[in-house]
């Protein structure tokens, strides 16, 4: 599941949508927006896609890429749109697997290469 929205992530939601009968594992990353940043103050965070179906586009190669590279069962990705305040979650980032080392890996792997995404653009607002 891959998904941008300006609401709260539904956390309940992750479980029910990753628990197979064969997943011995769920790795779980919240990014958040900090407080500060650079030595600077931050008050909110403005996350911005350009063009919302090249940002889906690219987040499903990411998915793609990590279920061809790792042995994991689901991969779930939830970026969050508009204005986010300090401390309310950005992105969430989730893995299945059988075994729990296979979901670090996945899920590090994944958030790394979000991290490196052209079509979503964060201004920090002081």
């Amino acid at each position: 599941m891959i998904k941008i929205t300006k609401k709260a992530i539904e956390e309940n939601l992750i479980i029910r949508r990753l628990k197979k009968k064969n997943t011995g594992s769920i790795v779980i990353h919240y990014g958040l927006v900090k407080r500060h940043s650079n030595n600077k103050r931050v008050s909110s965070m403005e996350m911005e896609y350009k063009n919302k179906r090249l940002a889906l586009e690219e987040l499903n190669k990411i998915c793609t890429t990590v279920k061809g590279n790792y042995p994991i069962n689901d991969i779930m990705i939830i970026h969050r749109a508009g204005r986010i305040k300090v401390g309310e979650v950005i992105l969430m980032v989730a893995i299945s697997s059988e075994r729990r080392i296979d979901a670090f890996k996945a899920c590090r792997y994944t958030v790394d290469c979000l991290k490196k995404t052209k079509t979503i653009s964060k201004k920090e607002i002081l």
